[in-house]
């Protein structure tokens, strides 16, 4: 971006804007279980999809990659074909996960796909089954089949019962729909294992069916309605038209009859984005820039231990003290960030995408106080360390529109959030809990987006 551009100033909202949008009503939103607090999670470039909260603890400690698969879809709810419940879930390459609030001990469970996938494609049984005889191989009373040999050893190492759930078949062969290759399979209740002899000696010799995409594709029609074809009957193909008009076109959009309906910053998938790929996506970045800033410093920098959100007020107890609604906050007793999330929802309704971001970034600003000891220092006014921490996002912001990622009006969505946000205008400047005015946040933001990080330490006592 040219240096010139560096001082462009904010796009100012007028004042009668302004005062329209001071302190809307924040109106509830759908509920969305609630994740145990955990590190923040992951935004993968491959799918154009975030991992977060259980789902990514799960994930992380459950093989990752290798065993899970790329993330395939962002979380919703879905009802199970097992129990006939509504439960939320995320699609993964290799596997379905489960949201089970009511059973704290398995929070995450699998869906059972090997069996839905085994009784649709064999509903009277495989042919040509052939048990497993080898040394070591075990007959599982539960379902009549046996286990032994390379398969046995990969289950026994890659999560057992709780993982793969029990065989429901013996080995077979059968043809990949991947490669159109033949393969010794093997069905799990939660798994198809594949035998890879071409790999020998290496841990891919026994692989996983990408269960979870077959499912996601045939479950979730919406995304398969772009392919190419006259669906109005007008005669004009499908792969020409925005049926729904969010300037992606339906051959290529994922979601044709759906808007891309956050921004096009994190994907241009075509599909409808939640505060879950938004949130993990922005918080990755904003990580990785003060990390970096860090480095060049030569100071060590520690990120989020936590990173989590919550939906009511005590859901859990911080070691500040418990969560309240309508707010966001850093705690530095045990170095998380917390934030109500169906507030940042409304943000994000009622103002703009970039304005849950900014209220990220604000509260990074505080992430980056407790890594330099300033929330420590007993000379710092509460009104202080609120403003330096919108100047430390305005210059994190002043680095998303260098790296192009910034639409037209994020700027202004970011001004208004702080507006919303700042004192009344008789609130003392001096009294723990001061924020600043309206005009000195947005004053604060302006400083670090011109001037970067270093002007903020101008906040000094």
């Amino acid at each position: 971006m040219a240096t010139a551009n560096r001082h462009r100033k904010l796009r100012w909202v007028s004042a009668v804007m302004m005062a329209a949008l001071s302190f809307l009503a924040f109106r509830p939103t759908a509920s969305y279980a609630q994740a145990a607090p955990t590190a923040y999670g992951h935004f993968f470039q491959e799918t154009h999809q975030a991992a977060s909260g259980a789902f990514w603890q799960y994930w992380t400690s459950h093989g990752g990659l290798e065993q899970q698969g790329y993330p395939l879809s962002e979380e919703f709810t879905e009802v199970s074909d097992t129990n006939g419940k509504e439960y939320l879930v995320q699609y993964y390459e290799r596997a379905v996960f489960e949201y089970h609030p009511e059973t704290p001990n398995t929070i995450v469970l699998l869906s059972l796909l090997g069996r839905f996938e085994y009784q649709k494609k064999y509903p009277s049984g495989a042919p040509n089954q052939k048990p497993n005889t080898t040394t070591g191989s075990v007959l599982f009373k539960e379902t009549g089949k046996r286990l032994g040999g390379k398969f046995r050893t990969y289950w026994n190492t890659h999560g057992g019962l709780a993982q793969q759930g029990f065989p429901i078949s013996d080995e077979f062969q059968e043809k990949s729909p991947i490669d159109g290759k033949t393969y010794t399979v093997q069905y799990f209740e939660r798994a198809v294992f594949e035998l890879h002899p071409e790999l020998a000696g290496t841990k891919f010799e026994v692989l996983l069916s990408q269960l979870g995409r077959f499912r996601y594709e045939e479950n979730d029609q919406s995304r398969l309605e772009g392919s190419p074809g006259d669906i109005d009957g007008d005669g004009v193909p499908d792969a020409e038209m925005d049926v729904d008009g969010d300037g992606i076109l339906d051959g290529p959009d994922d979601c044709p009859r759906f808007l891309e309906n956050v921004n096009k910053v994190f994907d241009l998938d075509g599909c409808p984005d939640t505060m879950q790929t938004l949130l993990v996506f922005a918080a990755e970045d904003i990580d990785t820039y003060w990390a970096g800033f860090f480095d060049d410093e030569g100071i060590d920098y520690a990120p989020p231990d936590i990173f989590a959100a919550y939906w009511e007020d005590g859901q859990y107890d911080t070691e500040c003290g418990p969560v309240e609604v309508n707010n966001a906050f850093y705690c530095g007793g045990d170095h998380g960030i917390y934030y109500d999330y169906n507030f940042l929802q409304s943000e994000l309704d009622e103002v703009g995408d970039f304005a849950p971001v900014i209220i990220l970034a604000h509260e990074w600003g505080h992430l980056i106080q407790g890594n330099l000891g300033i929330l420590d220092d007993p000379h710092y006014l509460t009104f202080q360390t609120e403003q330096q921490a919108d100047c430390f996002a305005g210059a994190w912001s002043w680095h998303v529109e260098d790296e192009g990622l910034l639409e037209e009006g994020d700027l202004d969505e970011a001004a208004s959030s702080l507006f919303r946000a700042g004192d009344e205008e008789d609130f003392p400047w001096f009294e723990p809990g001061a924020h600043g005015s309206p005009q000195q946040r947005i004053q604060a933001f302006q400083l670090g987006y011109d001037e970067g990080p270093y002007a903020c330490f101008d906040f000094t006592p």
